[in-house]
């Protein structure tokens, strides 16, 4: 832990001390530690091989994105590399158990997030990760190009490549891909967080933190559709959410298109379970 020693005097400066450095849950793909230091300031430091690369350069920069539009995300104090290893060291966040109020205000702290003016462009300045995989971000004019060939068509070639569908499934994937202009509009863009399960918000005394996205501009619904996946999120929040930004009436037939991006993703990270779940969702569009 000697590189983590070291960053917290470059940040805090020479008499800055840590006192204990613990090993704390914090994601799939990284070590993340709970590092105390001498003036009462706790850090939260992840630690990965250098690749992904720039796993951590783009989690700030998705962070640092979040909080231009006024969203609460943790600060982070310092990326770096050192002797084979990637860190980024943040503030540590002391979670609280969710109450109504403090759900019902982070719906509508995303709502107002979502609602920002966020220009005429779907994509992103740079490429990112949705979890260990790259998350491509080319900028398109339109939302349905974009979520076709960025999104899905991304995870499909991948899918084809790691060998888990066959011909006739890959041509109901492909079949999907070419009616999408029939099935989804083309939402104004905002910015959205990018892998808003329960596990990405912190729940404080302060609110309600964001953290690790992948970000990019896109619909709205894609976020939403995300909170759904998984769970992890009360009638509260979604009550909040739509006192400031009501969602669309067609929003529900197209959630689990927008979720189909995620669990191909998973697919392609943890292999044949989610097979059946996204052929699923593919036919149920299609045929």
């Amino acid at each position: 832990m000697h590189n983590i020693r070291l960053a917290v005097k470059d940040i805090f400066g020479q008499s800055a001390e840590v006192k204990s450095i613990t090993s704390v849950s914090g994601g799939s793909i990284s070590e993340s530690f709970l590092a105390e230091i001498n003036d009462g300031k706790s850090l939260f430091v992840k630690k990965n091989e250098l690749s992904p690369e720039g796993l951590f350069k783009c989690e700030n920069n998705g962070l640092s994105a979040i909080k231009s539009f006024g969203a609460r995300v943790p600060e982070v104090y310092k990326v770096f590399a050192s002797e084979g290893y990637q860190y980024i060291i943040m503030q540590y966040i002391e979670r609280t158990s969710p109450s109504k109020s403090s759900v019902y205000n982070f719906g509508r702290e995303l709502a107002e997030l979502h609602r920002k003016d966020a220009g005429d462009k779907y994509g992103f300045s740079e490429n990112n990760y949705i979890g260990a995989n790259r998350q491509f971000n080319d900028y398109s004019a339109s939302w349905v190009s974009f979520f076709a060939e960025m999104r899905l068509g991304h995870q499909l070639k991948l899918a084809v490549n790691n060998k888990y569908f066959d011909e006739h499934e890959v041509d109901v994937f492909s079949k999907l891909i070419d009616k999408l202009g029939d099935i989804i509009p083309e939402d104004k863009p905002s910015l959205v967080h990018g892998d808003l399960w329960g596990g990405n918000y912190i729940n404080s005394a302060e609110g309600c933190y964001l953290i690790d996205p992948a970000v990019y501009f896109g619909s709205r619904e894609a976020d939403i559709a995300m909170t759904e996946l998984f769970g992890g999120f009360s009638n509260e929040f979604y009550r909040g959410y739509d006192d400031v930004y009501l969602l669309d009436k067609g929003y529900r037939e197209r959630r689990d298109l927008y979720n189909l991006y995620h669990i191909l993703n998973h697919l392609n990270l943890f292999g044949l379970s989610y097979k059946n779940q996204a052929l699923s969702i593919a036919k149920r569009y299609v045929l």
